[in-house]
């Protein structure tokens, strides 16, 4: 195993006092190897650190295959451990592609503002979303806008960041309506008809929904995630009573909001 694959971004005089806590490092074609096994190599970040854990596991080859991925972070992540947890749970499991309406993705496009709405559709970043106040003053060419009518939000939708900070997910009310958003997020429709909206909604803004959604990010300085991982990601099928009790409970929530916006 190569020393700079468990040592992410680290100086050399760190690599170095790791390394003389570890008993076999070898040189070969130039590189230095670490030939322990993971306890000791986590033992000896533990004491360099005075305390802290390094985080480290094994992996087979079928969870690289199926995932088509080999970054640690990805088969290191808790939500492993939750699908697990939510395996053993009385009860079944559905993907969200199976409980929603559809979930999409906008296309990039360029921006053409304008001064006021009476020529400009109001217009929302990411970061907007999960402002107490919608009202940002930009607006969107209407001339445009009429090429982008797929990307305007609509009442009892959920966003979800996607692009930077990830994950964020948003319940949207009236405030909501008609205005345009930005391509960096992922639109999730429900179907009450399959899964109450508030359900999808709490469980995908809980830990255990979070843990799905940034798992699967990708990029390097900018991360990012897809439609395709939240069509994926897997929720348990509550008992009707308990799925019902938490859909009033997010809806009296949004209301609420609109409420205090009026």
């Amino acid at each position: 195993m190569e020393l700079k694959y468990f040592l992410w971004r680290i100086k050399n005089g760190l690599a170095i006092t790791i390394m003389e806590n570890l008993s076999h490092v070898t040189v070969r074609n130039g590189l230095k190897h670490v030939d322990d096994d993971l306890p000791k190599i986590s033992t000896a970040y533990k004491k360099f650190f005075g305390g802290a854990i390094m985080k480290c596991g094994t992996i087979t080859m079928h969870s690289i295959i199926g995932s088509n991925r080999i970054d640690p972070s990805y088969h290191l992540s808790d939500a492993i451990w939750f699908r697990n947890l939510q395996n053993k749970l009385p009860y079944g499991n559905v993907h969200i592609k199976n409980v929603v309406e559809k979930v999409f993705l906008g296309n990039i496009f360029s921006r053409i503002f304008v001064k006021d709405k009476e020529h400009g559709i109001p217009y929302l970043s990411a970061s907007d979303t999960v402002l107490a106040d919608l009202n940002t003053n930009r607006f969107l060419s209407k001339k445009q806008s009429e090429k982008l009518n797929y990307l305007k939000l609509h009442k009892n939708w959920i966003l979800i960041t996607c692009s930077g900070t990830i994950g964020n997910v948003i319940f949207t009310n009236s405030t909501f309506e008609g205005r345009i958003a930005t391509h960096d997020l992922i639109r999730v429709v429900p179907d009450d008809s399959k899964m109450l909206k508030g359900v999808v909604y709490a469980y995908l803004s809980s830990k255990y929904g979070y843990c799905q959604l940034t798992q699967s990010k990708f990029g390097g300085v900018v991360k990012h995630i897809n439609a395709d991982h939240v069509y994926d990601i897997s929720i348990p099928l509550f008992p009707t009573p308990c799925q019902e009790e938490v859909n009033n409970l997010i809806n009296d929530a949004s209301k609420l909001r609109e409420e205090a916006n009026s």
